[in-house]
């Protein structure tokens, strides 16, 4: 878990998943020769080898009258995915469904 603080706002960082490599589906052009090069990705979104680092996460956005809920995640017990690492993907992150949500 993540947290920043922009002036009054706190940022929360909840990862449902972050794996490293397999992106190619994403980014085909994001080859470990490609990326090892470009240095200010390592070591957040390239490891030492060259691989990807990708993440799914929702952000809780706090303004201190207002707790924000951005939901990028993937979520879980979906059928027919053609991606077979989400299809049917069960995780312990809880997802919402909704792609913002305001407490």
């Amino acid at each position: 878990m993540n947290r920043w603080q922009i002036g009054e706002v706190k940022i929360t960082r909840i990862v449902e998943m972050e794996v490293a490599g397999g992106s190619k589906f994403i980014l085909p052009a994001a080859t470990r020769e490609a990326c090892l090069p470009i240095e200010w990705l390592q070591p957040h979104f390239v490891n030492a080898k060259g691989d990807l680092i990708m993440s799914v996460h929702a952000l809780i956005v706090d303004t201190g009258d207002r707790r924000i809920i951005v939901d990028t995640c993937i979520g879980n017990d979906k059928h027919s995915r053609m991606d077979k690492f989400t299809n049917q993907l069960s995780t312990r992150y809880c997802s919402c469904g909704i792609s913002a949500r305001v407490y």
